[in-house]
């Protein structure tokens, strides 16, 4: 009764180009280790949700100051269906920053995870799902317990129990 994303890529350190800014070539080779493995019987029962392409494109301390782009992550979606057709395409950003760059054809759902500075739980949640229902994706949702507290804190146990609460009530 497991079910799993799967991060092809790997950690970004090995998509990046001498620069430190993301490197499509780098990232499809990453990729293409996996290229001959069936895994449709996974897929068709539901143990494989999907492929996460990449964390947080809009962050562009990751990314050598140059933020990914939503084209850049379509192209990443667009490449990962032409290997495995059947198998959803996540990418792990708040759905409003990929507005700019819809529609999305390939790419199926992003992944929000709610941080305190990011606003209330409800209205955090409330604004991922209509951002994300303009672009027709999925939204999968989290916390940042590690670092989701106030100030870049470990979330209170208390924290953990209400924000997760609101937000799976969505």
């Amino acid at each position: 009764n497991q079910r799993m994303f799967l991060g092809f890529a790997g950690n970004q350190r090995h998509y990046l180009d001498g620069s430190g800014h993301f490197s499509m070539n780098l990232w499809k080779q990453r990729v293409d280790r996996y290229r001959n493995i069936n895994f449709s019987s996974f897929i068709e029962d539901g143990t494989i949700i999907g492929h996460y392409l990449i964390d947080e494109p809009n962050d562009a301390v990751n990314w050598g100051g140059q933020p990914v782009t939503g084209s850049a992550v379509e192209a990443m979606a667009v490449y990962s269906k032409q290997i495995w057709p059947k198998m959803a395409t996540i990418v792990r950003v708040d759905p409003g920053y990929l507005i700019p760059w819809g529609p999305y054809r390939a790419l199926d759902a992003a992944w929000a995870q709610y941080v305190t500075w990011k606003g209330t739980p409800q209205d955090y949640i409330n604004r991922n799902i209509a951002d994300a229902q303009k672009l027709g994706l999925m939204l999968v949702s989290g916390l940042n317990i590690i670092r989701g507290g106030p100030g870049g804190t470990t979330m209170a146990a208390s924290l953990v129990q209400s924000a997760g609460q609101t937000i799976l009530a969505e």
